[in-house]
């Protein structure tokens, strides 16, 4: 049974979560963990255009839905202004879906020796794409409309729009957003509970960055089977991924900019990878994955991972049960409520 992924690990098992005693927020069918599934829940709750367990078709369902309804909002809300906004649906977001080009099961051991890891063979950048339409589209149907207008008029109606100021009970309110902003708000969750999420997120992070200290043992096992496999200078799994993905990025041209905030920059125009090279790599490359698939199995990381995850997961969730509890009531109550009529 797939029990979840972290830091680009698959956690398979088949045993009781750690600390099955203590009642869960939310059910784990998943099998990721009580924090992962409240997660998982409350943003299918508050973003279900992004639901992980719901299917492409839903997720665009759901964010045609959205962006219907805030679309109305704005219209609702010129009106209220004295303007007239027509419904622009064509600016919302759309899926587009590429196939998973592996001819193989990612979770396998022949897939690394066909693909390594997949960076050498560029085969990573698949599944869902979302696209946005630009407010500014030749198919918005207020181009014509705003076009009539005197620009005196136009610019009153940009005003209301944008928010340089609306009139609140006939009073000219420079506090209140346009329309567009004041509908975004409508059906966007505030901010309440930022600072728990980005609690949780640096919860989670040494587990991404496998830097955990409860993880010390469990990569010094993985790294002394590399050491014997060859690879004396894998520390992690996610490590040596990383590695290897910053060292094909080189050999292909991209380069790697401190002063612009530590970020990689795309290759130039006229950059030519050396085959020879970019070859050479890919044979290390599969070397590698093959030992790392090997290693994982060796040494039970995956096992040992989960066991060290959910018995984290709980004592966090333990410690936070009250906020967490909060954060989830707050989902129900602002879906329910920003879909009523």
């Amino acid at each position: 049974m797939v029990a979840g992924v972290l830091g680009g690990l698959v956690i398979v098992s088949a045993c009781s979560p750690v600390n099955a005693g203590t009642p869960d927020l939310v059910p784990d069918d998943a099998g990721i963990g009580p924090l992962w599934a409240l997660q998982h829940q409350i943003r299918a709750i508050l973003w279900p255009q992004f639901a992980p367990d719901a299917t492409p078709q839903e997720r665009q369902a759901h964010a045609d839905q959205f962006n219907r309804a805030q679309q109305e909002y704005i219209a609702a809300c010129m009106a209220e202004q004295g303007f007239t906004y027509i419904p622009f649906l064509g600016g919302g977001g759309t899926i587009t879906i590429t196939e998973d080009p592996a001819t193989v099961a990612r979770d396998t051991r022949e897939f690394a020796e066909l693909y390594g890891f997949g960076i050498g063979a560029e085969i990573n950048d698949y599944g869902e794409l979302w696209g946005f339409g630009s407010a500014q589209s030749a198919d918005d149907p207020n181009i014509a409309l705003t076009a009539q207008m005197s620009q005196g008029e136009l610019a009153a109606w940009w005003d209301a729009l944008q928010g340089q100021g609306r009139i609140v009970d006939g009073v000219l309110d420079l506090t209140v957003p346009g329309c567009r902003d004041a509908a975004y708000r409508e059906y966007t969750p505030s901010d309440e509970f930022d600072a728990l999420q980005q609690e949780i997120a640096t919860f989670f992070q040494p587990f991404f960055a496998g830097t955990l200290p409860e993880l010390a043992m469990l990569n010094q096992d993985w790294a002394a089977c590399m050491l014997d496999a060859g690879f004396p200078d894998a520390q992690t799994p996610d490590l040596l991924q990383q590695g290897l993905q910053d060292e094909y990025r080189v050999i292909t041209g991209w380069t790697f900019d401190i002063a612009g905030g530590g970020s990689w920059r795309s290759p130039a125009d006229d950059h030519q990878t050396d085959p020879a090279q970019r070859a050479a790599f890919i044979e290390r490359e599969v070397a590698a994955a093959v030992a790392n698939y090997d290693c994982l199995e060796q040494v039970d990381f995956d096992q040992r991972h989960q066991q060290i995850d959910f018995a984290l997961q709980n004592e966090f969730v333990n410690l936070h049960r009250s906020e967490l509890e909060a954060w989830l009531e707050y989902a129900q109550q602002f879906d329910a409520r920003r879909w009523q009529p």
